[in-house]
């Protein structure tokens, strides 16, 4: 054999060998990257659960639904300086325009949870999906981002769900009881505004002006206020899907009701989770049985102070009969009737309330539950009664209130006169 075929066949040879090991060194080296890796099987898509067994729950002109084993709870906000706690309530259109930025948190928590993430949260602070950054899933229901950065498969199933019981709220009620109105006519126009204050300063400061000096202010601001055509709605519903497939902006409205005042006002549609709910109050042109004059004398006891109250539920303001209605500090208790009505005979305090040490001393705490709620709890000053001669009607004190859907408590403290804040 020639030197050079044996030259070839070496380097051949080489070659080869290079290649066997190359290809032991390949397959050992993909045997180790495999080491430690656990084949997960894919995750399911969340599935479509029945939400009509949730619980309802409303804030500004927003509601949905939520697992009523989860724990919901609204992060404290600032009103004019002075942070609130969970301050269910209402307030007057015209005191909500100046406080332009009136917002809240909704923090929903499983029943268990591996980590801080393992929440869903509403609006806050958060305006928009595109500002949050990092891994959140995010979803915008009428403007309102809904967020989480939760990676359970449970967060997850309940969050895919939830958004879609996302809803506009709008509910006319009885000023005297908070009851629902079915038979309504809503007359509303739009005007391009985001804000309380820029409604309240802006170019449309003059239809602001016309809902609260005025009572029928569409009629008498419909030439002027608000763009396009006026639109007519007899049913709530109707309404309500007209806000949420409507622009944002702020929308101008009218309701009549037979034996009701008209009443206007409007609502602020922004993008923003509002903490105060749209609930137009209509004064009824006659009272209640249980709160005409007659009635009311007959109820009257000497050396007591009457509280009449009604109670209904916060989303569907349906009348609550058989709430259970205490006042531990004086040892009293009565129940609604079936119209969702209290009354109680307090005793009329003896001394002289004329401190704000004697009005913390004496106040007073209203307790409702009722099965299917969250007991309310409500504080109260003690009420004097008015007296003397400019005194024509019998006195007495409306107390109402609203229950929450639920279990666990709702607690409202007692409002202190504005030169004792800040005594308690």
């Amino acid at each position: 054999m020639s030197q050079k075929k044996v030259i070839s066949l070496i380097i051949i040879f080489a070659v080869v060998l290079v290649l066997i090991l190359g290809g032991i060194w390949y397959w050992q080296s993909q045997e180790q990257s495999q080491e430690g890796k656990v084949n997960l099987p894919k995750e399911k898509l969340p599935e479509k659960l029945d939400t009509s067994t949730w619980l309802p729950y409303v804030v500004g002109y927003i509601q949905f639904r939520y697992p009523a084993d989860w724990k919901i709870e609204e992060r404290e906000v600032t009103l004019g300086g002075i942070k609130q706690k969970n301050h269910f309530g209402f307030i007057t259109q015209n005191a909500l325009a100046q406080i332009p930025e009136i917002t809240t948190e909704i923090i929903l928590s499983p029943p268990t949870k591996q980590s801080e993430k393992d929440v869903i949260k509403i609006g806050g602070k958060v305006k928009n999906c595109r500002e949050l950054k990092g891994s959140y899933k995010c979803v915008e229901r009428i403007g309102v981002p809904i967020y989480t950065a939760s990676k359970l498969n449970t967060v997850m199933q309940t969050f895919n769900n939830l958004v879609e019981t996302f809803d506009t709220y709008f509910e006319v009620a009885d000023l005297d009881t908070g009851m629902a109105i079915d038979r309504v006519r809503i007359a509303v126009k739009y005007v391009p505004v985001m804000t309380a204050e820029e409604f309240r300063t802006g170019t449309y400061k003059y239809c602001f002006e016309c809902i609260t000096k005025e009572r029928d202010a569409i009629r008498r601001c419909s030439d002027k206020c608000g763009v396009g055509e006026e639109k007519i709605f007899t049913d709530k519903h109707e309404f309500r899907r007209y806000l949420k497939t409507g622009p944002l902006g702020t929308y101008i409205y009218t309701v009549e009701s037979e034996g009701y005042a008209i009443m206007s006002s409007y609502i602020i549609k922004s993008g923003k989770l509002h903490k105060f709910g749209n609930i137009m109050m209509m004064p009824p042109l006659s009272p209640a049985p249980e709160l005409h004059e007659e009635y009311i004398r007959s109820l009257l006891k000497p050396r007591t102070v009457l509280v009449v109250g009604f109670v209904v539920d916060n989303v569907f303001r349906k009348p609550l009969g058989e709430v259970t209605v205490s006042i531990p500090k004086l040892n009293l208790t009565t129940k609604t009737n079936a119209r969702g009505f209290y009354f109680f005979n307090i005793p009329e305090y003896s001394g002289r309330i004329d401190s704000c040490e004697k009005m913390i001393e004496t106040a007073l705490m209203f307790r409702y539950s009722k099965n299917g709620f969250k007991i309310y709890e409500h504080g109260q000053l003690y009420p004097v009664a008015l007296q003397g001669p400019d005194v024509k009607k019998p006195f007495y004190l409306k107390l109402n209130a609203a229950m929450f859907y639920g279990t666990g408590k709702i607690v409202h403290e007692y409002i202190l006169p504005g030169a004792c804040q800040g005594r308690r």
